[in-house]
């Protein structure tokens, strides 16, 4: 059947040579379980709870033990200071988890600080009234990259999950179960995995998912065909109680202050004050900013508070309240006997905030790196540490934790950053600290430093403080890369994706990591699936695996097939980044070794050879060198049509991919009949694996989408510009296509099938203008951009080269109908995509640049803007010239349509005026860069990966 590319797990193999169609060669099934890139070993036994309550305490973390007289912890909804603000999501959720046929799995996300885990403790308690085990668990622990720790934890959980007590929760007539709460779980794909997989068989036990966002790891979730019964679809978005009605805002900001001044004791006069404080609140943008502002206002009345922090902006509340956490600590320092410099004291506040520790003399000697013999004396460092432990008490495997809220640390971060006296000093501190750590340590390290570089307004606020966070990062990856590789791929690889490069190139030297941790991150990539923000790394990795198993002279053939394997891999990722000449070069050293290999032994190889023949194909024509294409093409249809003959079962479905593929490059080279019939010839064969005959094999989960594209990318291809060649055997192919797929969306998978009719619709759109049905081509345009808008807000970096396109394609038709605005509008949105995707990777999508701006372009001389519309062609000729000369074959005559249009508007004596009403729009191109949240799509064609 049909897969993504067993070399990367990533879209990009079916992405930027978005046409193709991806096979492995050997149809090998490959199931690898990884925690953090590494393999899971199987865990030791743990003995089985007996009890309920014996169970509770293995798989949920214990409360935490809050130090209330910090003022700080009184925003922490264990705290139980403010009053629970009544919230419809907590009956919706609680009813729907007492139905025994429910989902197991359901999500609640929204922004940092917007009452997540307070409207979690809600659930919790009310099913605990009812009997239910509920509880947050700690997935993070089983995403370590220490087996041997992650293994113990796992044993726990599973232990409890698969005990006596928990399996029969379900069994009678009350209905009971067990809630599992998951905090972070943006963060925790892996992890997650194996937690469902563990209680699928189990409906008594639920999760409650709790994420920031849903882009991504949420989609492959409901993705993955072993969840879809399990996973709810619809997560249950929570918004600020800070943007309700401006009097419900000041009733709850009122009686949160109220419940703060009750805690502080507060006489008539404050009181009065607070109330008129009150009545001048206005909305904000988090919850948690909402309940801060409150207590800020309450701690600046108080005596013993008062100057601290005497006035506040709104926008960096949680500054001005870590003024008061800062005293506090003073406070309790001169209490104990130790007085400390407000920079030793906020140094010193570094260690509980990012390193873990699990004694008390771990939290000494972290003490001790930080501090300055001249004001802490070696004799205070343990009462220093315990000290800092009170304040900061952890759970039940850790002595200290960072407090909460999670944006009081990570502003505490930025700001002695921001006052560091240079860059290296702050670079030097932070190494001290966390460099040394084991890996599992290190991730959490990783996850306090990179969470704080997306504190809101740090750029306005702290942006020294900004920029020495990030190379610290960066200086953590180099000096202690087992450590701090994976965290840095895992939340933030566009931002630290050079520095992981070349950490990942480096085989020698005292921080160099070796050839198994690579292929164990190639692993991790693999499971995380294809973003654009982790391309370069996926080059790099795929580079640096190639050179690890790069064979000798008298290698045994297994070597080779696997140095082959790798070279083809490398082909994918480097066209992917947008690298092209050098996917070629690649490409054709893995089809020579597979060469090399079915002339020694054809029988396990051949399969594979064919694979690498296909890709070869692809990447010759994305340079242009068709003929030579067409060439390879014909090769791979043969290998696999004598493939198929020998075993249809396996191959049938490669055959056909590969006729679809020589089907498009046969009609890029004009050769429109031949094109036609060989991609008839694609869809008989997927006709019949999708007939009911065929039944409910796993293959034929996957073969619609499959079905659709053939119909509708090659006939769509092959349909002459002006409709007269095949183009209604075209349109009628590719509406053919669209029924298949739409029947394809009912399947429950339906997001499996979401991008192959998109697809469908924005060709058919092209196709049907193309005949002068343009009115419904735009229409079915409309309904491409509608549903990957849609694929965007699920999976950004994937779908949103698809919106781009997409969106151009519905302006081009808006502007062929004369609506001129709409046009204007549509282009922009495209060409501000696809400036955002070129200033990431260039090479990758400036082509798609230029496309949109030729668009644009037009636009802009129809509405009689002739002086940008020249801007925007000089634009588009000025970034396709570097491409024209690489790729003559591919982009020369778009360079010379480009020149051809610039000529025309600068010599033409006349040019229209602007229709009525399109005043209003910008007419400056350069503000296509501003758009937000805007996606669109090109037609696909289909890929073959070995």
């Amino acid at each position: 059947m049909m897969m993504t590319s067993f070399a990367s797990g990533d879209r990009s193999v079916a992405g930027h040579v978005r046409d193709s169609i991806v096979i492995t060669g050997d149809r090998a099934k490959v199931v690898v379980t990884s925690v953090g890139g590494l393999p899971l070993r199987t865990p030791a036994m743990a003995r089985r709870p007996l009890t309920e309550n014996a169970a509770a305490s293995m798989l949920f973390v214990p409360p935490l033990v809050l130090d209330l007289s910090r003022p700080t912890s009184w925003l922490h909804p264990q705290a139980e200071v403010l009053p629970v603000q009544p919230r419809p999501e907590v009956g919706q959720l609680v009813a729907a988890y007492r139905l025994r046929a429910g989902a197991q799995v359901r999500l609640v996300c929204g922004r940092g600080g917007q009452g997540k885990s307070h409207l979690a403790r809600e659930v919790c308690a009310r099913l605990r009234e009812e009997g239910w085990l509920a509880g947050t668990v700690n997935l993070g622990e089983l995403v370590v990259p220490d087996p041997d720790h992650a293994a113990s934890r796992w044993a726990r959980l599973a232990a409890a999950l698969d005990s006596r007590p928990v399996r029969r929760l379900g069994s009678g007539r009350r209905h009971r179960g067990a809630l599992l709460v998951v905090d972070y779980a943006e963060n925790q794909a892996v992890a997650l995995r194996l937690l469902l997989a563990r209680i699928a068989g189990n409906p008594a036990i639920r999760v409650l998912l709790l994420a920031r966002h849903e882009s991504g790891w949420w989609r492959e979730l409901l993705d993955d065909p072993a969840l879809a019964t399990v996973v709810h679809p619809h997560p249950v978005v929570l918004g600020s109680l800070g943007e309700q009605q401006a009097e419900q805002v000041q009733a709850v900001h009122a009686g949160a202050m109220r419940c703060f001044a009750a805690r502080l004791d507060l006489g008539r006069r404050e009181m009065a004050v607070l109330g008129a404080a009150g009545r001048r609140t206005g909305m904000f943008g988090t919850t948690l900013d909402l309940y801060a502002d409150a207590l800020l206002k309450v701690l600046n009345l108080t005596p013993e508070w008062r100057g601290s922090a005497p006035g506040h902006a709104r926008e960096n509340v949680l500054g001005h309240l870590l003024v008061h956490e800062r005293r506090y600590v003073n406070a309790c320092l001169r209490g104990a006997g130790i007085t400390l410099s407000d920079h030793q004291r906020d140094t010193l506040l570094l260690a509980p905030f990012l390193v873990p520790a699990e004694t008390g003399a771990e939290a000494a000697r972290a003490i001790g790196v930080l501090a300055d013999p001249g004001e802490l004396a070696d004799r205070k460092l343990r009462t220093t540490a315990n000290l800092l432990v009170r304040l900061y008490p952890g759970d039940q495997s850790q002595l200290w934790a960072p407090p909460q809220p999670d944006r009081l640390p990570d502003t505490h971060l930025l700001d002695v950053a921001e006052r560091a006296t240079a860059s290296r000093d702050w670079v030097d501190t932070v190494t001290a600290l966390c460099a040394e750590q084991a890996p599992h340590r290190a991730a959490t390290s990783a996850r306090v430093l990179i969470r704080a570089l997306s504190t809101p307004d740090a750029e306005r606020n702290y942006p020294a403080g900004l920029q020495r966070l990030r190379a610290a990062v960066e200086h953590l990856v180099e000096t202690n890369p087992r450590g701090y590789v994976e965290p840095a791929v895992l939340l933030a690889p566009l931002t630290f994706s050079r520095c992981v490069s070349a950490v990942i190139a480096r085989a020698h030297g005292p921080h160099a990591v070796s050839g198994d941790y690579v292929r164990g991150l190639d692993n991790l990539l693999a499971d995380l699936g294809f973003t654009v923000t982790r391309t370069e790394i996926a080059v790099a990795v795929s580079r640096r695996l190639v050179r690890t198993c790069r064979p000798g002279s008298d290698a045994p053939a297994p070597v080779l097939a696997e140095h082959a394997t790798r070279l083809d891999h490398l082909a994918l990722r480097l066209a992917e980044a947008g690298n092209r000449g050098k996917a070629v070069r690649v490409a054709r050293q893995a089809t020579a070794l597979y060469h090399r290999l079915v002339t020694v032994e054809p029988g396990p190889y051949q399969a594979r050879q064919a694979a690498a023949l296909s890709n070869l194909a692809l990447r010759l024509a994305e340079v242009g060198k068709l003929g030579r294409a067409v060439r390879v093409a014909r090769q791979t249809t043969a290998l696999f049509e004598r493939l198929a003959a020998a075993e249809p079962a396996v191959h049938q479905a490669d055959y056909a991919a590969a006729l679809n593929n020589l089907a498009i490059q046969l009609a890029a080279r004009g050769q429109r009949e031949e094109a036609l019939r060989t991609v008839q010839r694609a869809c008989g064969i997927y006709g019949e694996l999708h007939s009911p005959a065929v039944g409910s094999t796993p293959a034929a989960v996957l073969i619609p989408a499959e079905l659709a594209r053939e119909f509708l990318l090659a006939p769509g291809d092959l349909a002459d510009p002006a409709g007269t060649v095949h183009a209604s055997p075209a349109v009628t192919g590719i509406e053919t296509a669209i029924e298949i797929t739409r029947a394809g969306t009912t399947h429950r998978r339906p997001s499996g099938y979401q991008p192959a009719l998109a697809s469908s619709l924005n060709t058919l759109a092209l196709r049907l203008a193309a005949v002068g049905r343009t009115e419904r081509g735009l229409s079915l345009a409309a309904q491409a951009v509608s549903t990957f808008r849609q694929l965007v807000d699920g999976q950004p970096d994937s779908y949103r080269p698809d919106l781009g396109a997409a969106l151009g394609t519905e302006a081009a038709l808006h502007l062929h109908r004369g609506e001129l605005a709409e046009a204007a509008q549509t282009a922009v949105q495209a060409t501000g995509i696809f400036r955002r995707l070129a200033g990431t990777n260039p090479a990758a999508y400036e082509p798609g640049l230029v496309r949109s701006l030729m668009i644009y372009g037009a636009v802009l001389r129809a509405v009689g803007e002739p002086e940008h519309a020249v801007a925007a062609l000089a634009e588009a000729a000025h970034r396709i010239e570097r491409f024209a000369v690489a790729l003559p074959r591919v982009y020369r005559v778009v360079q010379h349509r480009i020149r051809a249009g610039l000529i025309e508007l600068t010599t033409a004596a006349e040019h229209r005026k602007p229709a009525e009403g399109n005043e209003q729009w910008d007419s400056n191109y350069q503000n296509s860069s501003t758009p937000s949240g805007l996606t669109c799509s090109t037609p696909r064609r289909t890929t073959l990966t070995p």
